[in-house]
């Protein structure tokens, strides 16, 4: 089924994230008046505007839910130290419908039944320990989306969320957003094509992401050796960065499919500049201007160069297939140089085989840098981007899958 990509966001979205009153605009202009509701003046409204999408605001996070999609389009939480310890107990929640949608355009119950999929959390249950109602909310239909479960939500994924969670050790305050991408492949004649399946029944079907997305900015740097790597030493801060240090920031997109477990993380570390242009957003727009994004997504690219080259030529292929190109990522295998700056990896014009000189410039994470002034440094420049042991919850560490 083909899905068309050439519907941009063209809304504006004020919500208020946490006690620190942060606001999110989804938006490429400066108005801050929502664009999805124009000017009811205009005659070709008299009798109201489409509906589309509906915002929704839960005590630890605020989705914006897809009516076509039957998916949220993102869900975005503000997770601290206290909001993801507590006594919440996910054994005492159960998965609900949003009353607060259509029933004809939400995603009901009985959509995954049988599908063969896992209803995956956005917002992991797990961040918001904290209070129980709040851990209640995250099992909301309007939070979840059809995850493959063996070795991704159950695995693979489940240790990402907790590599995000535990970044509270060492953050005072950690922003996400996270959501569902649909990206297409190649077909035989080498040519953009959309396939994904769907779930449920006509005509309210579920779509199923090809991919998943997360953003994380950390706030602050509380210091010592909770995942600290060499190259993450702390900063004294720089313009538009914090008392702690400036922002640490780092996006993320996995394939919605089993992972073998032995991939390392920044193999999944993407640019920011087109992952908002493939998921058709703006992330977190009153914090990174032009300027920051180009010299995260530097860092971006040479992190990401470092964990493909530590996979097996087979599986750099096999891992990845068409999200480089469609991240303006290097292909597998692609020349890649590097710099103090963490200058961006460079494709390769060749047939995509790389030369054992080549792969030796591939920079190690700890001389990967951020170039200075900006007020931000890559994630993984702050923290070792490495996830937690295969299944860590046997450990005490709580559950797999959101």
């Amino acid at each position: 089924m083909a899905l068309s990509r050439g519907v941009a966001i063209s809304f504006v979205v004020g919500v208020g994230v946490g006690a620190g009153g942060c606001y999110l605009y989804v938006s490429t202009k400066q108005s801050r008046r929502p664009l999805d509701e124009p000017d009811k003046r205009h005659p070709a409204l008299a009798y109201g505007a489409p509906v589309s999408e509906v915002v929704r605001t839960f005590k630890g996070f605020v989705a914006a839910f897809d009516m076509r999609t039957r998916n949220p389009r993102y869900v975005i939480e503000h997770i601290t130290a206290d909001s993801v310890s507590g006594d919440g107990d996910r054994g005492k929640s159960d998965f609900v419908e949003d009353p607060a949608i259509d029933p004809a355009m939400r995603a009901k119950l009985t959509d995954y039944r049988g599908s063969g999929y896992d209803r995956g959390h956005l917002a992991p249950a797990a961040n918001h320990k904290g209070d129980q109602g709040a851990m209640d909310q995250t099992f909301t239909l309007t939070n979840i989306s059809p995850q493959v479960g063996e070795g991704f939500n159950r695995d693979y994924w489940a240790r990402f969320e907790k590599f995000v969670k535990d970044l509270t050790r060492r953050a005072d305050d950690v922003y996400v957003v996270t959501g569902p991408l649909w990206l297409p492949g190649v077909d035989n004649e080498g040519k953009w094509e959309m396939r994904y399946p769907l779930i449920g029944q006509l005509p309210g079907l579920v779509s199923v992401p090809t991919h998943f997305f997360k953003v994380v900015v950390a706030k602050g740097d509380k210091g010592g050796d909770e995942g600290k790597g060499k190259g993450g030493a702390k900063s004294s801060g720089s313009a538009g960065g914090t008392k702690g240090g400036p922002l640490a920031v780092s996006a993320f997109v996995m394939p919605n499919r089993a992972i073998d477990p032995k991939h390392p993380l920044t193999a999944w570390v993407v640019p920011l500049e087109p992952l908002e242009a493939v998921a058709g957003m703006r992330f977190f727009p009153e914090l990174l201007t032009p300027t920051k994004r180009a010299v995260l997504d530097e860092a971006a690219t040479s992190f990401h160069a470092h964990g493909m080259s530590l996979l097996r030529p087979f599986d750099r292929q096999s891992a990845v297939d068409t999200t480089p190109a469609l991240l303006a990522l290097p292909a597998p295998g692609a020349t890649t140089t590097t710099s103090a700056a963490s200058a961006p990896a460079t494709p390769s014009s060749s047939s995509g085989t790389t030369s054992a000189d080549a792969r030796a410039v591939v920079p190690h994470p700890k001389d990967i840098r951020t170039r200075p002034g900006q007020g931000v440094v890559h994630l993984c420049e702050r923290v070792v981007c490495k996830l937690p042991p295969e299944r860590f919850w046997e450990g005490g560490g709580g559950g797999g899958g959101g």
